[in-house]
């Protein structure tokens, strides 16, 4: 269901008053982020009451207890309940900053729900109880974790959804020059839960930057920075976006203390593109704050880990799929002429030429009707892509559509061609025409699916695929793999983007 924030909301209304049809009805209020914050600790203290009910109930049909000693066990949790609110408190899982990542958020409901169990055998000693089950208090650790883990997993969807109608919102303001903020605010703009209100640097008020090429809208000039406390207040901000590529050091400094004291939420932006948060560290040189990033490492263990996945996953798919593989062959040749197997070239890891394995889709001669159809290519950049493709069969465009005619590109992986998951494999042509950035990518072996399919697939733009397939190449990781693996079900599922 498509989401309307307030702004376009707005803009409806005023059209549809213009216009005489029936107005739309109020936008939704907004939360107050400290309301939100309460209902997340009710949240939170319901999902360990009701871990503690599970405990108690796993305890009764494993390994059942005397009810005395089940009286110690509930007096001792109600003593500890407010031990729970200090585990959530202490471990931060009330701050947004500190949970952005779900990798991050779990970590901490493991210290949460340590500490709670810590408090429990704490007062178990204390009041020697010692019929304190081990198997009671590692149920009660699970149990804790698992119910956290599924109580914010629903939440983090929730207060997506409330980023994204407007109803929780950050309204910020850009200190930087104008080239700079009208980058940066091509990224605010597209990150819910954030309202740009402008920027105040090196433009008079009522400037601003034209809408970008990129699709990223224009940016008002708010004034300048030594107006900066004025203008935050006029414009009702409670955040600000610091650019240390286009202030003066001394500017940070003291603008980040004084809007900091100041109560304004305050963020720097470096001018690291696309490097994962995950690689950074913080660290303090004769008090100098600086950032170390960790590097990707893909040899040793790791490549042979990578090798051992992509063999085990390649082997598992094919005998799987085989039967979906016979019966896609004989469609092939009953409904259109040619062999069942399309075989392309493709440039690999450090540019060597293969050929890519996959079952017909097109007509016999399509590779020699792609120059006919070059002006209705879709794609930017080197990219070709149609819509409506003449030189799909109809059997194709249901191969396509589940992915099916990807699946012989296992037997690319099982001879070294290919991976599981990397860059897109590109074509010769495509590689003449890529600058040496984009080369980049060829350190690593393409995959059969990569973040540019389960981030838009097809749907991508040039720009969006090189930058996909960079990040992909920056911050490789096996956990990262996986995960792509995952999301890759669920495209495929709904055949997002295949074509």
């Amino acid at each position: 269901m498509m989401t309307v924030t307030p702004r376009e909301h707005q803009d409806l209304r005023v059209a549809q008053s213009a216009s005489g049809a029936a107005a739309l009805p109020p936008p939704l209020a907004p939360i107050d982020p400290a309301a939100a914050r309460r209902a997340l600790l009710i949240a939170d203290l319901l999902a360990i009451s009701f871990a503690v009910i599970v405990t108690f109930v796993v305890q009764r049909l494993i390994r059942p207890v005397a009810d005395a000693a089940f009286a110690r066990q509930l007096v001792i949790i109600v003593a500890t309940t407010p031990a729970w609110i200090v585990a959530i408190v202490s471990t931060r899982l009330l701050d947004s900053r500190a949970t952005e990542r779900f990798g991050e958020e779990l970590r901490r409901i493991a210290s949460a729900a340590m500490i709670v169990v810590a408090a429990v055998v704490s007062v178990g000693f204390a009041v020697k109880f010692g019929s304190l089950s081990r198997l009671w208090v590692a149920l009660l650790f699970v149990t804790i974790s698992s119910s956290l883990t599924v109580e914010r997993y629903a939440a983090r969807h929730h207060f997506a959804r409330l980023r994204s109608t407007g109803r929780i919102q950050r309204r910020v303001v850009i200190l930087a020059n104008t080239d700079r903020a009208h980058e940066l605010a091509s990224s605010v703009q597209n990150q819910a839960g954030y309202q740009l209100l402008g920027y105040v640097g090196d433009g008079d008020p009522g400037e601003g930057t034209e809408p970008g090429a990129d699709g990223a809208a224009g940016i008002a000039s708010l004034g300048h920075v030594d107006d900066v406390e004025r203008i935050l207040d006029q414009a009702g901000a409670n955040g600000v976006i610091l650019s240390l590529a286009s202030l003066a050091a001394t500017d940070v400094n003291r603008l980040s203390r004084r809007l900091s004291d100041l109560g304004y939420h305050v963020s720097l932006s470096s001018s690291l593109v696309d490097i994962d948060v995950t690689r950074l560290r913080t660290q303090q040189i004769d008090g100098s704050a600086m950032f170390y990033i960790e590097p990707t490492i893909r040899n040793g263990w790791r490549a042979a880990a990578k090798r051992l996945f992509d063999i085990s996953m390649a082997t598992i798919t094919l005998l799987l799929a085989a039967p979906v593989l016979v019966a896609a062959a004989i469609g092939i040749k009953a409904t259109s002429r040619g062999p069942v197997l399309f075989r392309q070239t493709r440039v690999g890891k450090d540019g060597q030429e293969f050929s890519i394995f996959k079952l017909r889709t097109m007509v016999q001669d399509a590779e020699a009707q792609r120059s006919e159809l070059a002006s209705e290519n879709e794609a930017d950049g080197p990219l070709f892509k149609m819509t409506n493709d003449p030189r799909v069969t109809a059997l194709g465009r249901l191969l396509r559509r589940t992915s099916i005619d990807e699946l012989p590109q296992c037997a690319n992986v099982l001879l070294g061609n290919m991976s599981i998951v990397g860059p897109r494999p590109a074509l010769p042509d495509e590689v003449a025409q890529w600058s040496p950035e984009v080369r980049e990518r060829l350190r690593v072996l393409p995959g059969i699916t990569g973040l540019w399919q389960v981030s838009g697939r097809s749907d991508a733009s040039f720009e969006s695929y090189k930058r996909f397939d960079q990040y992909y190449v920056d911050n490789w990781s096996l956990i990262s793999d996986l995960g792509i693996v995952a999301r890759t079900v669920g495209a495929v599922v709904g055949a997002r983007g295949a074509r």
